[in-house]
Order: C-alpha cells, then sequence, then structure tokens
C-alpha cells in the first residue's frame, strides 16, 4: 500500500504542478481560478483516500456478493454438478483482478481529474451538496470503458475469464433452463468497482469539508475556510 501512496502522490505532483487553470475556463476571474484548484486539489485528495482505503480489500468477493440474487441459481447449480472450487477459484481471481486494475489505473484516474475541462460553476460544486465534488469529477471523467478494458485484460491474463466461461457454458448447456445465463462480468465489474470508488471519494470530501485539521496543504484550507460553518 505504502508503495502505491508513493507512487499516486509522486504522479499528481508532476500533474498539479503541469495544469495551468488559467487555460481552463478564459475570462474566469483570479478568485475563481483559485478556487477550482483548491477543487481540483479536493478531488484528487478524496480519490487518492479513496483507492488507499479499496486497496487490499476483497472486493472480487463483495461483487459476488452485490450480486448474489443474480447469481443464485447459477451458483446453486453448479455446486450440485461438482463445481464449487471452481467457483471459489474465480472468486479468488476476482480480487486479485480488481487489486491489480485499482493499482495500475489510480495515476490515470488522478491524470484526468487534473486535466478535466471543469464547465460547472466553482461555487456551485462548493455549495450546492457536500459530496458534489466527486460527482461531478466521478461523473464527467471518461473512465468506465477504459477499466473495463484493463479489467477484462487482467481477467484473461490471470485466467479468471477461461474459468468463468467455462463455467458459464457448462450451466447454460443444461436443458431446459429457462433463460441462459450471460452476466458480462467485465462490464459489470468496471461498473461495481466506479461505484466504490466515488462512495470512498464521497466519504472523503465530506470529511474534509466537515474537519479543518485534514486540511493539510494551503489550497485546502483557503479553499474550504470560506464555507465553514460559522
Amino acid at each position: 500500500m505504502k508503495s502505491l501512496k508513493l507512487m499516486y502522490l509522486s504522479a499528481l505532483t508532476c500533474f498539479v504542478g503541469c495544469a495551468d487553470l488559467q487555460d481552463v475556463m478564459p475570462g474566469m476571474s483570479y478568485s475563481d481560478r483559485t478556487l477550482l484548484e483548491g477543487i481540483q486539489a479536493c478531488a484528487s485528495y478524496s480519490m487518492e483516500k479513496a483507492v488507499a482505503d479499496l486497496d487490499g480489500q476483497k472486493l472480487g468477493d463483495k461483487f459476488w456478493g452485490s450480486k448474489a440474487e443474480e447469481l443464485d441459481e447459477f451458483e446453486t447449480i453448479l455446486t450440485k454438478l461438482k463445481k464449487e472450487e471452481e467457483l471459489k477459484e474465480v472468486r479468488a481471481l476476482l480480487n486479485e483482478t480488481i487489486s491489480t486494475v485499482l493499482k495500475q489505473e489510480a495515476v490515470s484516474f488522478n491524470k484526468q481529474i487534473v486535466t478535466l475541462h471543469v464547465v460547472e460553476d466553482p461555487e456551485v460544486l462548493m455549495e450546492s451538496s457536500n459530496r458534489a465534488i466527486t460527482d461531478y469529477y466521478m461523473g464527467n471523467l471518461k473512465v468506465q470503458g477504459q477499466v473495463g478494458d484493463v479489467i477484462l485484460k487482467v481477467m484473461q491474463a490471470n485466467g479468471a475469464q477461461e474459468k468463468f466461461l467455462k463455467l458459464k457454458q457448462i450451466y447454460n448447456d443444461i436443458p431446459y433452463l429457462e433463460d441462459q445465463f450471460d452476466l458480462a462480468l467485465h462490464s459489470q465489474l468496471s461498473s461495481f468497482l466506479l461505484a466504490e470508488i466515488t462512495e470512498r471519494m464521497a466519504h472523503h470530501e465530506q470529511e474534509l469539508r466537515r474537519n479543518p485539521l485534514l486540511r493539510k496543504t494551503k489550497i485546502l484550507k483557503k479553499t474550504f475556510a470560506d464555507y465553514d460553518p460559522v
């Protein structure tokens, strides 16, 4: 986790140093540019914390549990066919997959945060809700397809995709099933991972807004001080 954080902070320093906020919105006032810089810093801080929170968690198991209703018959029938160990292997490989993707994509996520062309009024992002910054950035980053592609590549490399497709084929070859099992695993994993990141980001944004002691940098202190409750 430490190496991931160091890599993340190193890249963040580079990207923030290279970003020219005066070019983001021509005609923007100095105060708004400064506010936007603080908003970017909040998004980057929240993303870094979210990635650190999720690093090392068994997110494959959590994903599988979140699909319990959809997977119930699939698991039940395959278990009766003595495929319980294969199901466990797939879940373990999904844990590995998400962990690998999180490490690979952490810097890319933050690069997109820093370079995103923000068109929303900075005041709106500060005042509309206590998670408005997270929701704006995660709603505008172009990461869904990218993350899905990376997940698929990792699943192909570690064998998760092949094992899952074999189980899927065994299930779908059973005669007289009413419905074929057709879970698009890598795209579902992508949506799940981004939702997990978003919720953890929102938590850290809310904490940053609530607790001045968490604002360790000058820009974060300056940005949020004017919005603290009197």
